[in-house]
């Protein structure tokens, strides 16, 4: 047979140390934990001990004041 040449050696080589780069790239993310999730995870185990729950309200640029208004409302309705 043929021999590769350079630049298919080159070339060969690129591709296979990118390969090796993605691999190690998905073998470190294997064991990634997002810390958003970890968070949630985490204030959703304390709500629970507490019979309560994350409620979600809708992102509007009164959210905050939506949020109180839902809990005052909670408080009242469970009185």
């Amino acid at each position: 047979g043929k021999k590769p040449s350079r630049q298919q050696k080159r070339k060969q080589a690129k591709a296979d140390a990118e390969k090796k780069r993605r691999e190690e790239a998905e073998k470190e993310m294997e064991s990634f934990v997002d810390p958003k999730i970890a968070e949630d995870q985490m204030i959703a185990d304390q709500l629970r001990h507490h019979k309560l729950k994350v409620k979600e309200i809708k992102s509007d640029g009164h959210c905050m004041y939506r949020a109180i208004a839902d809990q005052i409302l909670q408080q009242k309705t469970s009185l």
